[in-house]
């Protein structure tokens, strides 16, 4: 069996080296394709995105959640269309939850705050309790 080690070491070596590759290739190919969902014209589309978005961010991780969904994520706050407005305020919880604290405090938190104080377009008392559970 000792003769079997080096072999043996290198392959899982290379199907460790081949699952990396092929996980951030699929990665990639799913981000450019969730890119070009999130800044669809459509709000459906859009809304579409967000409905069972904490599985995506499970995929993608914290840093890309951040960098690729939250990015996109935070201008529907200011959309003129409700239901995308409610369907983001809906989801916001489960990519804040994946992004963490720091995140939460200086980047989503005072962007609602200012979105729910401003023209608010929507029912404020939604967007409050989504953010504010009683």
């Amino acid at each position: 069996m000792a003769c079997f080690g080096p072999v043996l070491a290198n392959t899982l070596n290379i199907s460790q080296i081949s699952y990396d590759a092929s996980l951030q290739y699929l990665q990639e190919s799913i981000e450019d394709q969730l890119s070009a969902l999130l800044v669809d014209t459509s709000p459906v589309v859009k809304r579409a995105v967000l409905h069972d978005i904490s599985s995506l961010c499970i995929f993608l991780g914290r840093q890309k959640t951040n960098d690729v969904l939250l990015s996109h994520m935070i201008t529907y706050m200011n959309h003129r269309d409700w239901l995308l407005r409610y369907a983001f305020f809906e989801s916001v919880v489960d990519v804040a939850a994946c992004v963490g604290g720091r995140s939460l405090e200086e980047y989503i938190l005072p962007l609602m705050i200012q979105a729910l104080s401003g023209k608010a377009r929507f029912g404020e008392g939604f967007g409050l309790t989504q953010v504010f559970p009683p």
